[in-house]
């Protein structure tokens, strides 16, 4: 199984445009980094994050108009996409008219495998996990590097809790987690923010009940289901 390690950064996080693109593909030449002049201005909230200006992306070409399209394609066609929080990215390559087949997102891997953590961003990971790596944080190049060590150290655990040597059936389990609902240890939000799912469960079920009600996203609905049902799959 090849994979891409791929990271972006956009105008903004609704419906976001593309101004930095990097991945590296399974060989040296599927490999690719560089800005881009969007079709739309940055937000003062994305340069606040990304620290890429109007002036920085003024001389850069166009996606679209770009032979770079095409690159990426090649590197994704047959391969697997690794991305943290892989939705955004496939969301901001669809909209610049590239389409994403398999991935694996390492944000929802390391929530699975590592579910006690506070947080599962990619910095976070990086400093909590303690990877060394020289890396300029949400840049996109610097982020694939993260990137990379993340997952190894992801792939590593992930064989570790299925007992097994084989890197391919690891990924493979990656894959297909990356696709499951994860149940979640503590409360994201909310007046019980912080808490275990489990101690919300036994003092207030009136407000997992609420939980249930509203639309907070697969994982939520997933987790509160299991604990109003005594913690039961």
């Amino acid at each position: 199984m090849r994979l891409v390690f791929l990271d972006t950064e956009t105008t903004g996080i609704e419906d976001g445009r593309l101004v930095e693109l990097a991945f590296d593909g399974p060989n040296e030449d599927e490999s690719w980094r560089g800005y881009f002049k969007p079709p739309v201005p940055i937000s003062i909230e994305a340069m606040s994050v990304n620290h890429i200006t109007e002036k920085m992306v003024e001389g850069a070409p166009v996606f679209a108009t770009s032979n770079i399209p095409e690159i990426v394609r090649d590197a994704l066609d047959g391969n697997v996409m690794v991305a943290h929080n892989a939705p955004f990215d496939i969301g901001v390559l669809k909209r610049e008219g590239v389409e994403v087949g398999e991935y694996i997102d390492t944000k929802r891997v390391a929530m699975r495998l590592l579910p006690d953590l506070p947080s599962h961003s990619l910095q976070y990971l990086r400093y909590a996990l303690g990877l060394e790596v020289e890396a300029e944080a949400h840049s996109a190049a610097g982020d694939v590097k993260v990137l990379k060590a993340v997952f190894g150290l992801l792939l590593g655990e992930a064989k570790r809790q299925m007992i097994v040597d084989d890197d391919g059936e690891a990924i493979d389990w990656m894959r297909k987690q990356t696709h499951e609902p994860v149940i979640l240890n503590l409360v994201p939000l909310g007046k019980h923010k912080g808490k275990a799912f489990e101690q919300v469960a036994k003092e207030d079920r009136g407000y997992l009940e609420w939980m249930m009600r509203q639309d907070f996203g697969e994982d939520i609905k997933a987790t509160v289901g299991h604990w109003l049902n005594d913690g039961k799959h």
